[in-house]
């Protein structure tokens, strides 16, 4: 965590330490040693980016005269610098000092501060940095390494504070906790430091400040004279590390509650500040809140809280000139009025082009009088006959039925869960099947693709699907790495989308990548729907590349069968698709009839075939099915007996007349009913007419 506290040092020094656990540094050190006072200071290495180099350190010559020279062992033989590699990565503060962006130092040429703690006896203190820093010193100003300008500057207590000196140090913190089992650690920074006596856990961190008022070089030697010090302390860790800053969107409006905590909560930061004021401060809060849209700053607004801490800000930003983005930064200083200290936190809550039209400088309301109210209802997909085989690979069809549930309150519906048919099918292209049931054929050719797609089945009629205001219709086949699609076949004058007819051309060019898709085994087609950049499923397949290397060797296998009679067919007229599709209806007749006592099983049989001769049981079709080009359906009949010896007769047609076929025989099961049963089976549909007969049959 990155804590900061503020310190004035002088109306024109303002300093702020920074407390940062994440900012470790792995690096060799010095050690330097005066050994005329056994005096030791932590020294980075020449090359460190920290600063705190020897380069910027100075040593005290006179304490009386407050005489400063600069750490240089050449000139000084009592100075020593013990040399030391870097182990583990060790935690370092940020010293920052600010000043004024048109202040020169005035009468001073520039400042000197040291950072130092007391070590476990609080005896004697070792220094953790002794910086200064000289405008006249050429080296030092040379492409502002030390001194530099900070954008945007720093706004505090009503001062812009642009130029700023930035000096990284070992956390007093972190090397006074380098100890195991409460003794101190040995090879560590802590134990070279101070001699293998450590630094007290308790220890604040002590602060001296000074002005360089001038500086004198004789033979060589360049000596400073500084003002007196003044000394600050800080702690080890922040004491309102658990204060923290919050900015979120109200659940009770448009607006956004801004607020500071104390261990995440608004009340214990309510306590915190009751229990400051017997501990001698008296803390109020102050927040600067600034909003930006697209990176150009707004007017910042500034609001003091001194009491009722429990009430949150409420703030409502106008977004005047950005459409996509907006952000709002807020600033929490918490200050003490006895000695203007100051703790800041900063939070930020950043707005996308969702949020930022409801905080737009104009506000209209949506008219919902004629408003579309959409109906929703149900689908129910039910599969008549299960065992009937699920895909169309020289197979009979699935039977499935739409049905309409229809509920007392709205209910979501899937609008895609059509059915459809297609020319380019392999089995039967007059067949509708459901989702995932069609397998389309595909040439190593251009293929022209037709479909007719429809939404639901109601009072016996397939309504067909209005495509109208789908969007962008394509036909997609892909895989998990290639994709390949194509569009509506516009050219082709035949695509109707209020009907659910659709044309699609696959280029030949196009083929290699389906064939790849077929090759990794998912042989899916979609035909899809986009709209605003959303894409869903209308209908869905199967598909299989006809010369694909299995298909091929079915096609070889098949040459070798017994070739299939042909049997021309009347011409059949097909009807162009109008929205409708015709559900062909058959009635047929239940006859009951009572045989006389002692009638035998060839009476039975010849009442039959007295009814087949009448062609009352004979298939047959309407003059609008002839004309259609429907040819009759194949039927059976049966009749058996209910009592012992249970005999059987059967006969049959198919289509172009009836074959009669009788068989007699023992049956394991009868008519409860007490007669005999006669059965008709139309396309999977079983009509039964029943003779009764008197059991003492001869």
């Amino acid at each position: 965590m990155r804590v900061s506290k503020y310190l004035k040092l002088d109306r024109n020094v303002l300093l702020e330490y920074i407390y940062d656990d994440g900012n470790l540094i792995g690096e060799a050190y010095n050690i330097g040693v005066n050994i005329k006072n056994r005096i030791q200071n932590y020294i980075a290495v020449d090359t460190s980016s920290t600063i705190n180099t020897k380069q910027n350190t100075l040593f005290l010559i006179d304490s009386v005269a407050g005489t400063y020279g600069k750490f240089d062992t050449s000139k000084y033989n009592f100075l020593q610098v013990k040399e030391y590699a870097s182990g583990f990565p060790i935690r370092h503060d940020t010293v920052k000092l600010y000043f004024p962006i048109n202040w020169t130092f005035g009468e001073y040429l520039g400042v000197y501060i040291r950072v130092y703690g007391f070590d476990v006896n609080n005896k004697n203190v070792y220094d953790l940095a002794n910086f200064y820093y000289d405008k006249s010193d050429i080296n030092q100003n040379e492409n502002n390494i030390l001194l530099d300008f900070i954008n945007p500057p720093l706004y505090f207590q009503e001062k812009l504070w642009g130029k700023a000196i930035t000096l990284e140090i070992p956390s007093l913190y972190a090397l006074s906790n380098q100890r195991g089992s409460g003794a101190l650690r040995s090879n560590n920074l802590n134990a070279t430091l101070t001699e293998n006596i450590g630094f007290n856990q308790q220890s604040p961190i002590l602060i001296d400040f000074r002005f360089i008022q001038s500086s004198s070089t004789i033979n060589g030697l360049t000596t400073y004279q500084l003002t007196s010090r003044n000394t600050y302390t800080l702690p080890q860790t922040p004491e309102f590390e658990n204060i923290s800053l919050v900015i979120e969107e109200s659940k009770n409006g448009d607006y956004f509650e801004i607020y500071a905590t104390y261990n995440g909560n608004i009340g214990e930061f309510n306590d915190f500040i009751n229990r400051s004021v017997s501990l001698g401060s008296r803390y109020y809060v102050e927040y600067t809140i600034t909003t930006w849209e697209q990176r150009i700053k707004g007017k910042s607004q500034k609001l003091v809280v001194t009491d009722d801490f429990l009430s949150k800000v409420e703030y409502r930003p106008i977004i005047k000139t950005s459409t996509t983005t907006a952000i709002i930064d807020v600033e929490m200083n918490l200050i003490d009025a006895v000695n203007d200290s100051r703790i800041t936190r900063r939070a930020s809550f950043g707005m996308l082009q969702d949020m930022v039209s409801k905080y737009s400088s104009r506000l209209m309301k949506i008219n919902l009088v004629n408003a579309n109210k959409p109906k929703i209802y149900n689908l129910k997909q039910t599969i008549i006959n299960p065992a009937t085989p699920v895909n169309n690979q020289g197979s009979a069809p699935n039977s499935t039925m739409l049905e309409v549930v229809k509920v007392p309150y709205p209910v979501l519906i899937d609008r895609f869960n059509v059915v459809a048919k297609s020319d380019n099918a392999y089995v039967s292209g007059q067949n509708f099947w459901g989702i995932g049931k069609m397998m389309l054929k595909v040439y190593p050719f251009d293929n022209v693709f037709k479909f007719i797609i429809a939404s639901q089945v109601s009072g016996g009629q397939i309504q067909f699907l209005d495509m109208t205001n789908l969007g962008e219709i394509r036909l997609v086949f892909r895989s998990q790495t290639i994709t390949a699609d194509c569009g509506l076949f516009v050219e082709s004058g035949e695509n109707n989308l209020s009907t659910g007819f659709v044309v699609f051309k696959l280029s030949a060019g196009k083929i290699p990548d389906i064939r790849r898709i077929a090759e990794s085994g998912i042989n899916v087609f979609y035909i899809t729907s986009t709209q605003q950049s959303t894409t869903t499923v209308i209908y869905s397949g199967l598909f299989k590349i006809y010369d694909s290397e299995n298909n091929v060797v079915v096609l070889n296998e098949s040459t070798s069968e017994t070739p299939v009679e042909v049997v021309e067919s009347p011409a059949a007229v097909t009807p162009t698709p109008q929205g409708d599709a015709f559900a062909i209806r058959r009635s047929v007749n239940i006859v009951t009839e009572e045989l006389p006592d002692g009638s035998s099983t060839s009476t039975l049989v010849s009442s039959i075939e007295e009814r087949l001769a009448a062609d009352v049981l004979t298939p047959s079709v309407t003059p609008e099915e002839g004309a259609m080009g429907i040819e009759p359906i194949g039927a059976s009949y049966s009749a058996t007996d209910t009592v012992p010896p249970q005999r059987s007769f059967s006969t049959s047609s198919s289509g172009g007349g009836l074959v009669n076929t009788y068989g007699y025989g023992e049956v394991t099961g009868g008519n409860s009913s007490g007669g005999d049963r006669v059965s008709r089976n139309i396309d999977g549909t079983t009509q039964e007419f029943t003779t009764i007969q008197n059991p003492n049959e001869a």
